[in-house]
């Protein structure tokens, strides 16, 4: 974390412009999946580089915050482009009725070690 950049944006007062994605992991009991960290630790990881993959890596994982939320599993995502990004044709891009996101987290997903433990189904994911 560069935290003169993040002490730089916070003297300016402005928070940086971010793109939400929300989706739900259906078959991923949130509170098995929760009391496992290392695997908590890959699902955040997987959807994160599902994310950034989808975005041809224009963003850094490291520029996409992810939070989870009980109902099988809901993802936050909150993407933070580049400056000078269009955030629409970013959020266009992630919302897609041709978007492989969806695809792809759910692949990256069931690939996880582990994750059969706290998987109540087969492994699908929706926006």
């Amino acid at each position: 974390h560069d935290d003169g950049r993040l002490a730089a944006l916070l003297a300016k007062n402005s928070a940086p412009e971010v793109v939400s994605v929300a989706m739900t992991v259906k078959n991923v009991d949130y509170s098995s999946l929760m009391k496992n960290e290392s695997l908590a630790a890959s699902f955040t990881a997987s959807v994160k580089k599902s994310i950034a993959t989808e975005l041809g890596n224009t963003v850094s994982e490291a520029d996409i915050d992810i939070s989870l939320r009980a109902g099988s599993v809901v993802v936050d995502a909150k993407v933070r482009p580049p400056p000078g990004t269009d955030l629409q044709e970013v959020h266009a891009k992630l919302s897609a009725p041709d978007s492989s996101l969806s695809t792809a987290v759910c692949a990256e997903i069931s690939a996880l070690d582990g994750i059969a433990e706290v998987a109540t189904g087969e492994i699908a994911v929706s926006e």
